[in-house]
């Protein structure tokens, strides 16, 4: 009875399934056709941008404040042509690319198809996936190169002797280029190395050997890169930006009344109460901080600001601490502190979002490199699609009870198989949240990648405590709805009893 029910359900789902993926499919081709038709040919008005190009364009190095992975990509792109357009338009293939990846993931990791049309419709119809990839930004490239390390990673897990090493090794390999992408990746390395030696092997010395295949791959990369950037600029390293970053961390909280500033840093005090002072962003960019106007525009003299931030968060950890738990809330709330130069996105990441003087000077920079027509905005479709990114995205209560239903995945699961596949999306998730506001500023775009994974990770949360509580062992009412569903039964099932056979039968 039970087989013939599954047989049956199995032929009717199967059409209504592939009619929801082509859907979804071509829902999320449509959208990245009017967000073209809307904002040609691309969303210029973000003020990173003109850094990544200029870089592209001229000298891969040039830019000491970001890694130059972003700008590689731009520069194998315009191999193709010379339009800008066609730039945007292999940025949307790589993320229409990502989601059919997405699918096949938490397909990988045991999620049922209907389940993982979830995740794979996060990146295909979310309005953030689709700012991400019609800006020049390294969001969008570094949440695919993001989602293929964890496919590649869970290939590795199940795979056997050779393959599994081949898998591993690409793994650690597109691992450690998300670093050179945005330096914050480099956190997943070390995380990647404890995960395989907790779960690479049935014996300690094989999960040794696989955990140093992925220090040897990933070190290989990272070590090149260095060495490409010490060649070009003469600094040996993955960036350039020093202790920049960490001092515009701490600089709202410094009270140079409880520690003694490090030797030549006593001009970064400051006698403005620490809840009357401005944010990070104010410390790192503004010409009017106490960094700039005794040092000079960044990355000058980072070593000494460096200084000055460790000392800050050696004694004054509960500040510290505080201030970082804040930040990790505002990508549950993001109108947690709304004061001028506390960190975000200028337009909180908006599609149709324009800044004229930004968008002029980012326009000038592009026609060095491309052949860059004038920018038309359609302001009532790009309204329509800042309607539908409002609704379809990861919102942030999302993002706390995908955290809860993971981490109650990883406590609940009996079965050992269940468990890699979840820690490893959620400790990335994690470590990407926790390292974007700990040495950096909070941004909304930097929460886009590791909230996709917390996603795919409570999705299969989801399905393994359903699966619990419908196993021998659970409550009556679970029992007794498992067993309706393949009797169709109305009301309290009952137990017939048996019957002797008739004679002759």
């Amino acid at each position: 009875m039970r087989a013939r029910v599954t047989a049956a359900r199995g032929r009717l789902s199967a059409p209504l399934f592939w009619c929801a993926a082509a859907g979804i499919a071509v829902g999320a081709i449509v959208l990245r056709v009017f967000v073209m038709v809307a904002y040609f040919p691309a969303n210029l008005s973000y003020p990173d941008e003109a850094s990544y190009v200029t870089a592209a364009a001229g000298k891969l190095f040039s830019n000491p404040f970001r890694p130059a992975g972003y700008s590689l990509f731009l520069r194998a792109a315009h191999l193709f042509s010379a339009n800008l357009q066609v730039t945007v338009v292999i940025q949307h293939l790589v993320g229409l690319a990502t989601a059919v990846l997405v699918y096949l993931l938490a397909r990988r990791i045991g999620v049922r198809r209907w389940l993982a049309l979830i995740p794979a419709a996060a990146v295909g119809l979310s309005g953030d996936e689709l700012y991400l990839e019609h800006v020049l930004l390294a969001d969008g490239l570094f949440l695919s190169l993001l989602v293929c390390s964890c496919y590649c990673a869970v290939r590795a897990y199940q795979s056997q002797a050779r393959a599994r090493v081949v898998w591993l090794a690409a793994a650690a390999a597109v691992v450690a280029s998300l670093a050179t992408v945005r330096t914050v990746g480099v956190v997943l390395v070390p995380v990647l190395i404890v995960w395989v030696l907790l779960t690479g092997g049935p014996g300690w010395g094989a999960r040794v050997r696989l955990a140093g295949v992925c220090c040897v791959v990933s070190g290989l990369v990272l070590v090149g890169y260095a060495a490409a950037q010490g060649e070009a600029t003469g600094t040996f390293g993955l960036s350039r930006f020093s202790g920049w970053p960490l001092y515009a961390r701490v600089a709202p909280i410094a009270d140079c009344r409880r520690f003694t500033p490090p030797k030549g840093t006593a001009a970064l005090c400051e006698r403005t109460p620490t809840d009357q002072r401005f944010g990070p962003d104010f410390y790192l960019w503004d010409p009017r901080s106490p960094a700039e106007r005794a040092f000079g525009s960044p990355p000058a003299r980072g070593g000494a600001l460096g200084s000055f931030a460790l000392a800050v968060m050696e004694h004054q950890p509960g500040a510290y601490l505080g201030m970082v738990l804040r930040d990790l809330v505002r990508f549950v709330d993001p109108n947690l502190v709304t004061r001028y130069g506390w960190g975000g996105d200028w337009r909180g990441l908006i599609i149709s979002g324009r800044l004229p003087a930004i968008e002029a000077g980012n326009v000038r920079v592009a026609r060095t490199y491309w052949h860059t027509p004038r920018v038309r905005v359609r302001r009532r479709l790009a309204w329509d699609l800042d309607r539908w990114q409002k609704v379809f995205r990861i919102h942030g209560a999302l993002i706390a009870l995908c955290l809860v239903v993971s981490i109650l995945g990883l406590l609940m699961a009996r079965r050992s198989a269940d468990r890699p596949f979840v820690a490893l999306l959620t400790s990335f998730s994690l470590a990407l949240f926790v390292a974007s506001v700990v040495g950096s500023v909070y941004g909304a775009r930097y929460g886009v990648p590791p909230a996709l994974l917390l996603l795919l990770a409570a999705t299969r949360s989801a399905e393994m405590l359903f699966g619990l509580a419908l196993r021998p062992g659970a409550p009556a009412i679970a029992r007794t709805a498992r067993l309706r569903r393949y009797t169709n039964a109305p009301g309290p099932i009952r137990r017939r009893r048996s019957r002797p056979p008739r004679a002759g039968v």
